[in-house]
């Protein structure tokens, strides 16, 4: 897995321009690590099963960082997040099914892993699971388990979000053209309804793989 958080303390202490280590939460975040492992310990263990599974979706993401232009500083390009459909992405996932060894069948969890980042979602102001909680939803419908565990891990997913609807038009094929900035609805689902064809499709491929 590849995973980062946008805005807890940096734990990080070689990375240009992102700011030093926070020691104090580097230090709780290893005592919480430890408390964690320690009761993991106490826990009662059983033999288990994982089946591995992986798959691939077609278009429904897109590199998220394209060199743009303004009118005003037309000679003076920049990188700015907006879809760059030409630009590096992996549309891979990945999935570990964990099963009871003793009991033949039985599912314990799920582990999934696709590398988009779920910042997709219609209207800003709401708060969502996303498609993380689509997907899981999914699961525990299928596997008729409504408390079934599933952890959803982003993978690579740094420069990568999902494929926008396209929008035709002449202004936007001459600020193609131009290389010049999008407006924010040329790459935004813009309802519901767009959300939920885009949710659909992730959710057939993640059914209907190899």
């Amino acid at each position: 897995m590849s995973t980062h958080t946008h805005y807890a303390p940096s734990l990080e202490e070689n990375r240009i321009d992102l700011g030093s280590r926070d020691e104090a939460y580097f230090s709780f975040l290893l005592d919480k690590i430890s408390d964690l492992l320690k009761l993991l310990k106490l826990e009662n263990f059983i033999d288990i099963e994982i089946e591995v599974s992986n798959g691939k979706t077609e278009n429904l993401t897109c590199n998220r960082r394209r060199k743009v232009r303004t009118l005003a500083g037309f000679f003076k390009p920049f990188i700015s997040m907006e879809p760059n459909v030409k630009g590096y992405k992996n549309e891979e996932f990945k999935i570990i099914k964990i099963l009871d060894a003793n009991i033949n069948g039985r599912i314990l969890g799920v582990i999934w892993s696709f590398p988009c980042h779920p910042t997709n979602l219609f209207n800003s102001k709401l708060i969502s699971a996303e498609f993380p909680g689509e997907i899981r939803s999914s699961i525990r419908e299928k596997q008729n388990f409504s408390g079934l565990s599933v952890i959803y891990m982003p993978g690579f997913a740094g420069d990568v979000r999902a494929y926008p609807p396209k929008r035709r038009s002449f202004l936007k094929l001459i600020r193609t053209l131009l290389q010049l900035s999008y407006p924010v609805k040329y790459y935004r689902f813009i309802n519901k309804e767009e959300y939920n064809i885009w949710v659909h499709s992730l959710t057939n491929s993640f059914w209907n793989r190899e």
